[in-house]
């Protein structure tokens, strides 16, 4: 599990080398990826969570970064998207560490 975080602030600082003009596929993603972020930190507030529900976390935070990676190669993020991406992925952090 400590593994993440490292993996996630890595990820993160790649997204800096990026364009400042935004693209309307990275805002999408980002609502997605925000109403992940909102399921995950509703699931770590009920307490102890199943290994399904750690599970279903781990297998959806992949999906995401399968698709930011994707979206890395081909589309441009602006400033303001890529602070957005970053509060989304320090709050999915924080929801994880809560899960203790």
């Amino acid at each position: 599990m400590k593994v993440l975080p490292l993996f996630l602030c890595l990820l993160t600082s790649s997204f800096l080398f990026w364009g400042c003009s935004g693209d309307s596929e990275v805002d999408a993603y980002l609502d997605s990826y925000e109403e992940a972020v909102e399921e995950f930190e509703s699931m770590s507030q009920k307490g102890s969570l199943s290994a399904s529900d750690i599970e279903k976390m781990n297998t959806k935070n992949a999906d995401f970064l399968e698709k930011a990676n994707e979206l890395q190669s081909g589309s441009d993020w602006s400033v303001g998207q890529f602070a957005r991406y970053q509060k989304l992925t320090n709050r999915f952090s924080e929801a994880l560490s809560n899960m203790n």
